[in-house]
């Protein structure tokens, strides 16, 4: 939610975990048009071709026009990466099975990832029915100082510098998020 909260490396983090930790196909979407993620492959950035990268098929720049068609697509798991934009595709949003909100919670944001969650659709729904995560949270009295105000859990985003090789020590960061939405592999 909001500029650098760390969407896109947690989207491309939890790509690879349900790819290499569940042997799962997995695709990555990027929405919203920020046509960031095709300097994976070395491509141009207005390349918006899918390619692969360690298993998982990455989506630069999908469209509204063309989710539809990706979606159908033969993986087990699609990743959306809504970046800033979730706001502006609240039906894609609403019609996936885990709902993320990230937000930066480092002290000169956290007010702002507050009102952004009481003034944005994802209150209006059963607060259930999002997981919310923090990153950059530098003290414990900021989390629970957002998750106060606006009636919330937060999950704090632990340190994940390689979204691409997810350390052990973050399977558990991971698989919690699967189990706050009741999504396990059979």
């Amino acid at each position: 939610m909001g500029h650098c909260a760390g969407a896109t490396h947690l989207c491309i983090a939890l790509a690879n975990f349900l790819c290499s930790g569940f042997f799962a196909d997995t695709a990555y979407l990027e929405l919203g048009g920020r046509r960031e993620i095709s300097s994976i492959a070395r491509k141009h950035s207005d390349d918006d071709r899918p390619f692969i990268h360690q298993r998982v098929v990455y989506y630069p720049n999908v469209t509204a026009n063309r989710l539809a068609e990706v979606l159908a697509g033969r993986y087990r798991y699609f990743v959306l990466d809504f970046g800033g934009q979730a706001l502006h595709m609240q039906q894609a949003f609403s019609e996936c099975s885990i709902r993320l909100v990230i937000g930066n919670i480092c002290p000169w944001k956290k007010s702002q990832f507050a009102r952004s969650v009481q003034k944005s659709f994802y209150n209006k729904k059963t607060k259930e029915d999002v997981v919310y995560l923090g990153n950059y949270m530098e003290c414990k009295s900021d989390q629970r100082e957002v998750e106060k105000k606006c009636g919330i859990n937060i999950i704090p985003v632990p340190y994940l510098p390689d979204p691409f090789r997810i350390a052990s020590e973050n399977f558990g960061f991971f698989e919690k998020i699967m189990e706050e939405n009741e999504l396990s592999h059979e």
